[in-house]
């Protein structure tokens, strides 16, 4: 685990539900890429695979494995949820900005796997 990846969760975790997938079930898996597009915005794209985003499901306390939301942070702060594969971020300074998605249960918690916390993290500098 990077050391940027762990100070963003010594912030956070503390206020999250950590949720292990059982071994006997598949894990959902995230994999994503921030880039910039035409207009000189940026974005975040995540794929997954095993993994149903359920927005109408937000805040219920039954746990499926495999569906809710993503929580999308910049650089450690939380910016929003992403009930899709897409979120713009808009257009950014000049700087190096830590991008981390994590999937979550419908709940908010945070899902994990042999004890790792399922995310996608991507470090940018934008110039």
């Amino acid at each position: 685990m990077k050391a940027s990846l762990i100070i963003i969760f010594c912030k956070f975790i503390h206020h999250a539900i950590r949720i292990e997938i059982p071994n006997d079930k598949t894990p959902p898996t995230i994999t994503g890429e921030v880039r910039q597009d035409y207009s000189g915005s940026w974005y975040v794209r995540i794929d997954t695979e095993h993994f149903t985003f359920a927005p109408e499901k937000v805040g219920l306390d039954e746990t499926n494995y495999n569906e809710g939301h993503a929580h999308l942070y910049l650089n450690g702060k939380r910016m929003n949820r992403m009930y899709g594969q897409y979120y713009n971020l808009g257009e950014l300074k000049k700087g190096t900005y830590n991008i981390l998605v994590t999937l979550n249960a419908n709940n908010h918690g945070l899902y994990t796997y042999e004890g790792k916390p399922i995310i996608f993290e991507e470090t940018i500098e934008v110039r």
